[in-house]
């Protein structure tokens, strides 16, 4: 089922409207919103590290709010008049509990991010992606 599904099945639909994935990431893992956004924007700067810019603009396109996210997650990390660097799969762990993720959630939180931008990127990028970042996989 794609995120416009809604537009075959107009009948089947009160609200047309599909779910912010930072708002379904936040609903799924029972955080605060702005949390998962961060959440959001660690697994996007992550992913950024390892696609190609094309397909990674791509992602940013079917994601209007990924820049937001991924900026967010970056200054979540950051103390007071720095400037930190996007972290890569390997580094992940880290960014996502900075960004308020527990331990428990990042492999739900990965299933979901990367089962939405699975049409995009592939499904052989997510296999690899989950490879370079253990924290992701059950």
């Amino acid at each position: 089922m794609t995120r416009e599904w809604w537009l075959d099945n107009p009948e089947s639909v009160e609200h047309p409207v599909p779910m912010d994935l930072a708002h379904h990431v936040a609903a799924n893992l029972e955080i605060p919103v702005a949390s998962a956004e961060r959440g959001v924007g660690a697994i996007l700067n992550a992913l950024r590290m390892i696609l190609p810019r094309d397909v990674f603009d791509r992602v940013k396109a079917s994601l209007p709010d990924a820049e937001s996210y991924m900026g967010r997650a970056l200054m979540s990390a950051a103390r007071t008049g720095e400037m930190p660097g996007p972290t890569g799969p390997s580094g992940l762990a880290r960014a996502l509990i900075t960004a308020g993720i527990k331990h428990e959630d990042m492999p739900l939180l990965g299933r979901i991010v990367l089962e939405y931008v699975r049409p995009i990127i592939g499904p052989e990028a997510v296999q690899t992606f989950r490879s370079l970042a253990p924290v992701l996989r059950d």
